[in-house]
This record gives structure tokens, sequence and C-alpha cells, in this order.
């Protein structure tokens, strides 16, 4: 007789990440990061306002995750389902608008879907902070051809965020390991399968 091995298979495919609050506080670490990268690191920012923008964007679908039917059919504009609480947040929060288009550009190389073409990206040329003669570059956002500092449209979102995870009962506190644990007042809404 053979013995039957045990497999153990993964529940989760995010790693530590397990609610909204989790993916909050990665957003907050990707802008301390960005914080401390040299502004004449123009690779290394570009990176890092990749990053925390698809993380302000993505924080949709965690956030809509974890909401009442109540609290979605308030968010909605009319619009039923994720689609709906998207341009809600479209409407509330310019800079999550701002993000998506951000985020799928840099997922998908282009925006083809829900495509804004005032938005984009751009680097602003800098005399070196040394002043020698190079120029060094700063990446930009540029909105309806005014250019943005993508640490202050960083900051909208978090804070943004911050107040909507609020509203919505969702800004748990931290436990000591880093993941979200709930106010013992909240239930805990059961995982969709």
């Amino acid at each position: 007789m053979t013995e039957k091995k045990t497999v153990i298979r993964p529940t989760h495919k995010t790693f530590c990440l397990e609610h909204p609050r989790d993916h909050f506080d990665k957003l907050v670490w990707e802008l301390e990061g960005l914080k401390v990268i040299p502004r004449s690191n123009d690779r290394a920012r570009a990176y890092q306002i990749m990053n925390a923008m698809t993380t302000a964007w993505h924080m949709i679908d965690w956030v809509y995750s974890f909401m009442t039917s109540e609290q979605r059919a308030s968010r909605t504009n009319g619009t039923p389902g994720i689609r709906g609480y998207q341009e809600w947040l479209r409407h509330n929060c310019g800079a999550l608008h701002v993000c998506r288009q951000i985020a799928t550009a840099s997922k998908h190389s282009q925006v083809t879907e829900f495509d804004d073409e005032d938005i984009g990206t751009d680097h602003l040329n800098m005399p070196a902070p040394d002043g020698q003669k190079r120029v060094r570059s700063e990446p930009k956002i540029t909105i309806s051809g005014a250019q943005w500092d993508p640490d202050a449209l960083i900051h909208l979102t978090v804070d943004f965020w911050r107040d909507e995870l609020g509203r919505l009962d969702l800004f748990v506190e931290p436990s000591p390991w880093g993941k979200a644990t709930r106010n013992p007042t909240i239930q805990r809404r059961k995982k969709r399968t």
C-alpha cells in the first residue's frame, strides 16, 4: 500500500495582502519609497511612480470586494458593478482617473479603453543641481497641457483612500505582522470563491 501525499495549495496569490488596508499600506510604502529616491534618478522615480499609481488604481478592486451591497449602491452613479464604482471614483477623485491612465498604459503599453488624451507623461528637463552644464530629466504628469508633480498626485490618492476607507469602515488597525486586523465590532465578510 502506498502512502498518499498531502499537497498544500495556497488559497491566496497575494502574499500578505488580505484586506484593503494591506493594499493601502502598500500604497503608502510606495509613496515613502518615492520620497527617498533622489530626483536626479529619473528612471528609478519613474518606476516607483508607475508602481504607486498602479497600486492606487487597483485599490478599487480590493475596496469594492469588501463593500456591502448598500455601500456599492451608494457609489455607482447609476452604473452597476465595479464599473459604476470606477466612474464614481473618477468623478470624486481626479487623481485616481490619472492613475487609471498610467496604470493601464504601464500594463498594456497603451490605453485603448477609456483613453483620456488630455493625460500623459513627460520629462521636465532641469539643470543639474551641482551647477554643471549637464541636464537631468524629471518625470512629470501632463493634464490638459499642464505639468503636475507625480508625488503630489500620489499624495492626493493616499489622502482620498484614507478617507474612503474610513467612510466605508474599512480603515482597520494593522496587526504587528503587517496584516490588517478587523475592528472587533466589524463582522468579517465571507471570502468569495
